[in-house]
């Protein structure tokens, strides 16, 4: 094995000797024996080689640098910061550039302190947002991002193994496991699995699955999961019978909607239920005797401040233990202890903090642990007392592309058009008559987005309150005033000015069942829903009248979901992302307005498309396979209305929306995308 090695670091000096295209050659040995055969010191070796050979590939010399530096956090190397110091220093103009930066500045308050240190275990698909950590701190388990198997990391010695192999991707209509979390010996790991019909409402595709750490022992518990209803796995009880399952199980209307926790008896799929907990997408902590369960719940029903309170399960009484104006969220339990860690803003940034926990209620003040941690989510503490957590560093901004009329090829380099805020800006769109184009900007950390609308030369208008959902603004009445659907909620249309950015009082829309979403016309006074009924396993598409609540059915079948409904300019063809009557493939589908049957555009499509001025053509993205290394990217296509070959339209990137086009039909020479990196 030791020759082996060494021939192949000889055979790399000779290679980066010949032409640029095999510095990436050598590039791909170095990352495939960093994340396939977890030899992070082969890897050091060869990526110190690409790095040597700036002059040839420079693209390539930042990427190796990059993962040079992150080999070394692995490490635990103070190598790690002279590898993105140089990287700054000497490419500055690369991409990589941008989260060397930001690896730098997470490793400063531990270099300075010289008591807490930072260290990267891992990076890329292998990065699940809900992840977890053996109590042993010895595997990192996740779904993989790109296939969607549920795999293990080996912390130690960087080796990725995968533990299922049915995973087809992480889109919706994916096989894909879902919330994997290890049991408390570090034995087992319990997880969702969503069958390739996943989150359909007319039959249950989502199971629960027990697989041992070493892919040994897979076996389904249950059935027990309920039909069109959404799970997440918590945590698994010290008895190693029971799990803690986050639930939310549609009613015929919003306030039948079940939402609450479930203790679920593994062995008799028994059920005990506790209503009024919050969401799952905040850590909860379940207590080492499985008695108290730690969670945060806003203060006002959105996402500003957070107290943390403490659940009894024996009496299902509640009870506040941090409160006041800091945001104090995401527990984490430190196994064998009465202490947890949690997250907060108390010093005006986000840090890591610690609190003991007795009988109910909180032991002495909360002492910080490390500062300045930026947007980060708990994943684990190991019983050495070791601190895992993911950090998301998101990098958002508009651009701007010319693009051929006829064809919709990119013709030059996309550069950024927005310079205020850089990195934080996403989803712009194009106002009617292209003189002035709409965005969200996120200006406060975890405060929700602000709409703003950006006319050339004169100051941006910034409506007063920030948007907590994302969905894409939409211009009404030719350019005069922007909606987003689910806000302030789901059953109510809000308007904003485009001039003032002032919100006319919200309009409540009568005749809505859930689960549902709406795509409004051009002049927002009506919208098309795409909803499905439970009882009578139908999927309806209608229309409704903002003001009257009156409903003009479009087409009604048993097909399984279609969502993100796009009314064409024209207002003759809604488009939606989906699936067809009997099929189990979903991609972007078609539909005349007046009625009709669904068509398929492009199975490979992802959800969010955007009609071109003519409504002739539809622009969005696919997932594809990476150019430079493992993983996915997406690519930009379009395709026409009237059926063909989809087209790509010559932009790729980590992450991106769909393209904003010009509305201008005869000056047509723009699309807007936003990137996204993290």
């Amino acid at each position: 094995m030791k020759a082996q090695n060494l021939i192949l670091v000889l055979a790399a000096a000779a290679v980066l000797a010949g032409q640029t295209a095999d510095v990436d050659v050598v590039l791909q040995r170095a990352i495939r024996k960093e994340r396939v055969e977890g030899d992070l010191k082969g890897a050091i070796e060869l990526y110190k080689k690409v790095a040597a050979a700036a002059g040839k590939n420079r693209a390539a010399a930042a990427k190796a640098l990059l993962a040079l530096g992150e080999c070394y956090e692995k490490q635990g190397s103070a190598e790690a910061r002279k590898a993105y110091e140089r990287l700054v220093s000497e490419f500055a103009d690369q991409p990589a550039a941008h989260e060397a930066r930001a690896r730098l500045s997470a490793m400063a308050p531990a270099m300075q302190t010289g008591s807490i240190t930072a260290q990267l275990v891992a990076r890329g698909p292998e990065v699940d947002p809900e992840g977890r950590v053996t109590a042993d701190g010895r595997l990192y388990v996740f779904v993989d991002q790109d296939s969607g198997n549920v795999a293990v990391h080996d912390l130690k010695t960087g080796a990725v193994k995968r533990l299922t192999n049915e995973g087809t991707g992480t889109n919706l209509g994916d096989a894909h496991g879902h919330t994997p979390i290890p049991s408390r010996d570090g034995k087992q790991i319990a997880f969702l699995w969503y069958l390739p019909s996943a989150m359909s409402p007319t039959a249950s595709q989502l199971e629960i699955r027990v697989i041992n750490t070493d892919g040994s022992g897979a076996h389904r518990t249950g059935p027990w999961l309920k039909p069109g209803s959404r799970y997440a796995l918590l945590d698994w009880f010290p008895d190693g019978k029971r799990i803690l399952v986050h639930a939310v199980v549609p009613g015929a209307t919003r306030e039948q909607t079940w939402v609450g926790l479930v203790i679920v008896d593994l062995a008799t799929g028994e059920e005990r239920r506790f209503s009024g907990i919050y969401r799952p997408d905040n850590p909860v902590a379940l207590s080492p005797d499985g008695r108290w369960l730690l969670f945060a719940q806003p203060l006002t029903g959105h996402d500003v401040n957070w107290d943390m309170f403490a659940l009894d399960l024996e009496t299902g009484q509640k009870s506040a233990i941090l409160k006041g104006i800091a945001s104090d969220r995401s527990p984490v339990w430190v196994p064998g202890t009465d202490k947890f860690i949690f997250r907060s803003d108390r010093t005006g940034k986000e840090g890591i903090w610690t609190a003991g926990f007795k009988d109910g209620q909180t032991t002495g003040d909360p002492v910080l642990v490390k500062p300045d941690v930026g947007d980060f989510t708990p994943v684990g503490v190991s019983r050495e007392g070791s601190v895992f957590y993911d950090i998301s560093y998101k990098s958002s901004d508009v651009y701007t592309a010319t693009v051929d009329p006829q064809t919709l090829r990119v013709q030059d380099t996309p550069r950024r058009f927005v310079e205020s805020y850089i990195g934080h800006n996403m989803t712009p769109v194009w106002s009617p008559l292209g003189d002035s184009f709409a965005y969200y900007s996120e200006r406060e950390p975890n405060r929700g987005q602000h709409l703003v609308v950006h006319r050339p030369g004169t100051p941006e208008t910034v409506a007063r309150d920030p948007i907590i959902h994302n969905h894409p603004p939409q211009w009404c009445n030719g350019g005069e005033r922007l909606v987003v659907w689910c806000t302030p909620n789901c059953f109510t249309r809000e308007l904003f000015d485009a001039r003032t950015g002032d919100a006319e009082p919200p309009k409540r829309i009568n005749g809505l069942t859930p689960p549902y979403q709406l795509g409004y016309t051009s002049d927002c006074n009506s919208a098309y829903a795409s909803s499905y009924v439970n009882g009578a396993r139908q999927r309806r598409i209608f229309r409704i009248d903002v003001e009257t609540g009156k409903q003009t059915d479009v087409l009604t079948d048993r097909g399984e979901w279609a969502i993100t409904p796009r009314v064409s300019p024209d207002g003759r063809w809604l488009a939606l992302y989906g699936i067809p009557e009997g099929e189990k493939k979903a991609g972007l589908l078609v539909l005349p307005a007046a009625g009709g049957q669904f068509r398929m555009l492009d199975s490979q499509a992802g959800p969010g498309a955007v009609w071109t001025p003519d409504s002739k053509r539809l622009m969005y993205t696919r997932e594809v396979k990476r150019t430079d290394g493992p993983g996915t990217e997406n690519e930009m296509y379009w395709v026409p209305v009237e059926g063909g070959a989809p087209q790509p339209m010559g932009i790729h990137m980590p992450h991106a929306s769909a393209p904003m086009p010009m509305a201008s039909e005869s000056s047509f020479r723009r699309a807007r995308a936003t990137t996204s990196c993290g």
